[in-house]
């Protein structure tokens, strides 16, 4: 083979070959962004079902639950820790409470089923000593007594202006209810439009 054919034919293998591997890393790069935007998508759809999830918790019936709770002493700017150990009941109470430890201070929530429940037990309090009428409590700290709705709480802690604004977040207004969905339906009255009539040419 004469040496110019021979040239021509090793410049088309090697641009042949050069072609292929550009090709090959091409199709390399794309299916590495596939696998990187099908990665993202799923882990941002993970994250937005789970704050979903999470937001949607706390039932909006306009009555204290444990997590509107956490979330306005959370808002109020105090650290909550749950205490894990079995809920001591309180005499005077008739539920048991929920305790959590805020710094060295300790917190206990009295959750009733309703407002008219806590109010008959209110009523048979001696809301200066946290203790049933007739008997005296001797508390080691005594505590803050805080009411609101079907929401009572007691509240141990050597601060007073701890207390207070423990006090104040609480006592600042029960947790709102959800929007009541209609189910009235709406008359939506037809409109009649009419066009304007051509003026006769005078």
């Amino acid at each position: 083979m004469p040496t110019n054919l021979r040239f021509l034919a090793l410049c088309v293998s090697v641009v042949s070959l050069l072609t292929g591997c550009g090709r090959s890393k091409d199709r390399a790069a794309v299916a590495d962004s596939t696998r990187v935007a099908e990665t993202g998508v799923s882990a941002d759809t993970s994250t937005n079902s789970q704050s979903l999830n999470k937001g949607s918790a706390c039932p909006g019936t306009g009555l204290w639950a444990i997590c509107s709770v956490e979330k306005r002493l959370t808002q109020a700017g105090f650290v909550l820790r749950k205490d894990s150990a079995a809920a001591v009941s309180r005499a005077g109470f008739s539920v048991a409470p929920t305790s959590y430890a805020l710094g060295r201070s300790k917190l206990e929530v009295f959750l009733y089923p309703d407002a008219e429940s806590l109010e008959r037990d209110w009523r048979e309090l001696d809301t200066l000593n946290a203790s049933p009428r007739g008997k005296h409590t001797v508390w080691q700290i005594q505590p803050s007594l805080v009411r609101s709705a079907n929401l009572a709480a007691l509240y141990f802690t050597d601060n007073p202006a701890q207390a207070e604004r423990l006090g104040l977040a609480i006592t600042a207004g029960r947790p709102q209810s959800a929007a009541p969905k209609s189910t009235k339906p709406v008359d939506l009255r037809a409109v009649q439009i009419r066009s304007a009539k051509p003026r006769s040419a005078r």
